[in-house]
């Protein structure tokens, strides 16, 4: 099983993807088995790049 972080910007101030991958994580799991899994994302992989080469929050 994977494990995926999608984001997306609904607001884009220019043209971005429908949804960007950010993290994954794959995990085995037994039949019926279930755990919690803890994603860290640190916050400048929710910035983007201006055509200019400026970053954007």
């Amino acid at each position: 099983m994977w494990c995926k972080f999608m984001v997306r910007d609904k607001v884009a101030s220019m043209v971005r993807p429908l949804q960007e991958l950010k993290a994954f994580q794959r995990v085995t799991l037994s039949p019926g088995e279930q755990t919690t899994l803890t994603v860290t994302l640190p916050v400048d992989m929710l910035n983007f790049t201006s055509y200019e080469g400026q970053r954007i929050c």
